[in-house]
C-alpha cells in the first residue's frame, strides 16, 4: 500500500502547516474527503442537482442512475449479494443507530464490543441493553492501548468471522452468531484493528 499516494488524493492533507503536512486524527467528528469525492459532488450540484427516485424530469434521472451505480459499485466491494443489501447514511452514527434500533434482538442475546468504543458506537447499544434485556460483554485492552487478542478470542470475537447465525442476519456482509460491535479503527488510535470479513 503507497501510503504516500493515498495522502495524495486528499487535498486537506497537502496545505502544509507548522513546517510539515498535517497528520489528522478527528475522522470521528470530521472524516476527510478525497479529491475524487469532492469532485463527484461539484459534479452533481453542477450537471444534474435532481432528486433520486421521485422525479422523472433529467437532473432526477441522472441522479438516479448515479445513485444505482454507486450502489453497485458498493455492493461489489464489501462483497454484498445485491444492491438492495447496500444502504447508505448520512454517517456512520446513524448507520449504527439505524442497526440498534432496527434488529429484532431477544433477551439473552449478546453485544461484544471493546472498552475503548467512541461514544457514537457505545450509547446505542447501552440503550438496546436496558430496553430489550440484552446482554453487553466487553474484552479489555492492554496498557499500550492496543487489544489483548487472547482476551478477545477468549470472549468469543472468533465466532463473528467463523459462525453463521441461524436467524441470518447481517451487519455489513458480516454474519454473526451473536451481535458483535466493534470499530475496524478505533476512534482515536491509529493501531489497526482485527475487522471480520465475510466467509
Amino acid at each position: 500500500m503507497d501510503v504516500q499516494k493515498l495522502r495524495e488524493d486528499f487535498p486537506a492533507l497537502s496545505v502544509n502547516r507548522g513546517g510539515g503536512p498535517p497528520i489528522y486524527f478527528d475522522s470521528a467528528c470530521v472524516t476527510l474527503r478525497p479529491r475524487q469525492v469532492i469532485d463527484k459532488v461539484i459534479e452533481y450540484y453542477e450537471q444534474y442537482p435532481g432528486c433520486h427516485g421521485r422525479t422523472t424530469h433529467y437532473f432526477g434521472r441522472r441522479t438516479t442512475e448515479e445513485y444505482v451505480t454507486a450502489r453497485k459499485k458498493v455492493q461489489r466491494y464489501i462483497g454484498a449479494r445485491k444492491p438492495e443489501e447496500v444502504v447508505f447514511t448520512k454517517n456512520t452514527t446513524e448507520g449504527i443507530n439505524i442497526v440498534a434500533r432496527g434488529v429484532s434482538f431477544r433477551p439473552g442475546e449478546e453485544i461484544l464490543s471493546s472498552e475503548m468504543e467512541h461514544t457514537s458506537n457505545l450509547t446505542p447499544w447501552q440503550i438496546v441493553s436496558a430496553e430489550k434485556g440484552v446482554k453487553r460483554r466487553f474484552f479489555p485492552y492492554r496498557k499500550d492501548l492496543t487489544f489483548d487478542m487472547p482476551s478477545m478470542k477468549r470472549s468469543g470475537w472468533s465466532m463473528c468471522i467463523t459462525s453463521r447465525t441461524s436467524r441470518g442476519w447481517s451487519i455489513p456482509s458480516v454474519r454473526f452468531a451473536r451481535w458483535h460491535m466493534i470499530t475496524a479503527l478505533s476512534w482515536l488510535w491509529t493501531e489497526r484493528r482485527p475487522q471480520a470479513t465475510r466467509r
